[in-house]
């Protein structure tokens, strides 16, 4: 979880800060991450291994599954729009539908891993 700080400071302070900057800091920050989650790996078991990668496949293809469907569903248009008028209120976006899309994407693979490594973990107890 700390190694997510400097993404959620950034994304706190980018509006304040020059465009270039902000480049510089945000792929700064994502190279933070890949050092943390890499220290992370190396210092976790095979079983924690195979619970990760058996979670992020059949949790985030399911997740994205379930996110392709919910999108088709006239009910939800609505939340969806309101998605998108929220990052339409962004700056520097040049399509919010785009950027709506792909979190809601990444965001259902996300809660459709945790769910699963939850899952993993019980029945291997």
């Amino acid at each position: 979880p700390a190694a997510f700080a400097p993404i959620l400071v950034l994304a706190a302070a980018g509006r304040f800060l020059p465009d270039p900057l902000e480049s510089i800091l945000g792929l700064l920050a994502v190279a933070w991450v890949i050092v943390c989650a890499s220290i992370y790996w190396r210092g976790i078991g095979e079983v924690a291994r195979e619970g990760q990668k058996t979670a992020w496949f059949w949790g985030g293809s399911l997740g994205l599954g379930a996110a392709i469907l919910a999108m088709m569903i006239p009910a939800l248009f609505p939340m969806f729009d309101a998605i998108i008028d929220w990052i339409d209120t962004w700056p520097n976006v040049v399509n919010p539908s785009f950027v709506a899309g792909a979190l809601c994407i990444v965001a259902a693979q996300f809660i459709g891993f945790a769910i699963y490594w939850i899952a993993w973990w019980i029945a291997k107890r």
